[in-house]
């Protein structure tokens, strides 16, 4: 076979890669402190097919709600949240199994010491309560959710989301603070609806939680436990200055401080996970700039473009594809300063059979390809790396994983039976990751 292109690419920092933030369609609503976003598809009572939409729950008395669709980059009112919404306010997107990918769940904390737990039906467009377990303690600020996945118990499938609380309690003996940390599952084989589930506690975070806490799920940095696996990334705010890790396959043992970072983390802090499934990004908060990534299960924490404007109480992210998208709270100026939204795009050319193009941190990426498959080298790699790709919806189509040997190893996405287009892959192991942009033609 000839390889009909080769490129010799060096990784600088972890995924997504050194980019800019561009503005998107202007929000309806100004923002507040409490104020939240998530990322998912869903098919909408007026629908006709599933469509990328990014929810965003503002703060204030009116609860105010609204919906972009990230192809007509257009933002549209939905119905406001029952109250009003707080520091603390939360929103998670969580994946219906029986209708993916055209439908889930968007799950809700009001914030403001309410231990109000709402969930929105964008195919029913309408909020419910939960009617099953109350969560048993308010919601203040410091509040956060993430999306965690699938687990059994007792031999029943249930859907997990996972939650900080922004309440803590202190040892008396050793007189450290302890952040609340939960999580709330519900069934789906067989199937009782996302309102009829129960919360549990969790090993409490080291510290207090407070405004800036933060958390995002990274299902692959530790694949090998059966479900619950992967990792939960936490920012406690409050100025501190660590990345916290739980791994839900043992849930009695501690959490875990895999990674600092500066500035630390403070009010307006945000979080949010990638599609490779290992690596997060955050801005710091406090009124600065400070936008970032980690690789989960690392100690690395890579700076990369700052944000355009200061990170305000209220700021937030999603992420949909390769792209994190971002408000970054209330500005300076009259309220129209209050709506920026932007999304980060990561730089990179792509055009060409066989052109790809890569950064990570310290491996060496040598991508090659011909008709029917992309062919990367990696040197530097150590361990175990493994490949992913998603085209341009964030849907994953190839994911593969080697041992390497003598810290080289060979990946292969075979692409025969792929659309013509551009696609998007990160390649990740212990050394960091890379990732770049694919093009396949015919």
């Amino acid at each position: 076979m000839r390889l009909l292109i080769t490129l010799l690419l060096f990784a600088a920092v972890p995924c997504p890669v050194l980019g800019n933030w561009v503005p998107r369609r202007d929000l309806i609503y100004n923002q507040h402190e409490g104020s939240a976003l998530t990322a998912g598809m869903a098919t909408e009572p007026t629908g006709i097919s599933p469509r990328a939409c990014i929810w965003m729950l503002h703060g204030g008395e009116a609860g105010s709600f609204e919906r972009y669709d990230i192809e007509d980059n257009l933002w549209e009112p939905r119905p406001d949240i029952p109250g009003s919404v707080g520091p603390g306010g939360a929103l998670v997107y969580v994946p219906d199994p029986s209708a993916w990918p055209e439908n889930g769940w968007v799950f809700a904390f009001r914030g403001g010491s309410s231990a109000g737990f709402f969930v929105y039906l964008p195919q029913a467009n309408a909020w419910y309560p939960i009617t099953g377990d109350d969560l048993p303690e308010g919601v203040t600020a410091g509040g956060a959710l993430c999306y965690g996945g699938t687990c059994d118990i007792n031999g029943v499938c249930h859907a997990v989301v996972y939650a900080l609380t922004g309440q803590e309690h202190r040892d008396p003996d050793t007189d450290q603070f302890w952040g609340h940390f939960w999580r709330y599952v519900f069934k789906l084989v067989p199937y009782d609806g996302p309102t009829t589930g129960r919360w549990e506690k969790l090993t409490d975070i080291p510290g207090a939680v407070e405004a800036g806490g933060a958390l995002a799920w990274c299902p692959e940095a530790n694949p090998a436990p059966p479900p619950p696996n992967g990792y939960v990334l936490a920012l406690r705010g409050g100025g501190d200055n660590a990345i916290w890790r739980f791994d839900p396959s043992t849930p009695g043992l501690p959490w875990v401080n895999e990674a600092t970072f500066d500035p630390p983390a403070q009010a307006g802090a945000a979080m949010a996970s990638m599609p490779d499934g290992g690596t997060v990004v955050f801005v710091h908060g406090g009124a600065g700039y400070a936008f970032s990534a980690h690789l989960a299960g690392g100690s690395i924490v890579e700076q990369l473009g700052p944000t355009p404007e200061p990170q305000n109480d209220g700021a937030a992210l999603a992420q949909y594809g390769w792209s994190p998208y971002g408000e970054f709270g209330p500005q300076a100026g009259p309220p129209p300063q209050w709506r920026h939204f932007r999304r980060y795009d990561i730089a990179g050319s792509s055009g060409g059979q066989g052109r790809g193009s890569a950064t990570g941190h310290l491996m060496q990426v040598r991508v090659a390809s011909d008709r029917d498959r992309h062919v990367f080298e990696v040197r530097n790699a150590a361990s175990t790396v493994k490949l992913t790709v998603v085209n341009a919806a964030g849907t994953v189509i190839g994911r593969t994983r080697t041992s390497t040997a003598s810290g080289g190893a060979s990946l292969t996405w075979e692409h025969g039976s792929s659309a013509v287009g551009v696609y998007l892959y990160s390649i990740s192991g212990p050394a960091g990751t890379a990732t770049g942009k694919l093009t396949v033609v015919r």
